[in-house]
């Protein structure tokens, strides 16, 4: 969702790993971003219902508010739904990883903010999983704030 229109650049920039440069012209709104944007929802609705009545998120879902902001609630796209087998990451945090759209944010964060890189991604395209790489729980006392859905 972080998709911006860099002026000069031939493709979509993501804003959360973009470096930003002297000179650097970054549209967040244009009609070229916002394309971007509801394209990365609908993929993002192939695996991720915003209507599941079993989420504890309900009402109080980041998605479900972003979806809402982009006008689009479904995908177009008719695909197999993903399930993922939940990991162990440690008494502080609660994972339901076939709800997780692999935005790195946890990822992001255990290492800008906690300072370890125990978490990452492993796999890639559809098969991507957000885990730690030994299968072991998080150590870091900062772990609290990262939620595997």
């Amino acid at each position: 969702m972080c998709l911006v229109d860099v002026e000069q650049s031939p493709k979509p920039a993501p804003a959360c790993a973009t470096p930003v440069m002297d000179g650097m012209k970054v549209a967040t709104r244009s009609e070229k971003a916002l394309k971007f944007q509801r394209s990365v929802m609908e993929f993002l609705l192939i695996n991720h219902p915003l209507d599941c009545p079993i989420c504890d998120q309900g009402g109080e879902c980041e998605l479900q508010d972003v979806a809402l902001g982009y006008g689009r609630s479904v995908s177009r796209f008719n695909e197999r739904k993903r399930v993922v087998p939940d990991e162990d990451m440690g008494p502080l945090v609660a994972t339901e990883m076939t709800r997780c759209i692999q935005c790195t944010r946890c990822v992001r964060f255990t290492a800008d903010v906690a300072g370890t890189y125990e978490l990452g991604g492993m796999y890639r395209g559809e098969n991507l999983q957000i885990g730690t790489y030994d299968g072991k729980p998080l150590t870091t006392e900062l772990s609290a704030p990262v939620r595997g859905n």
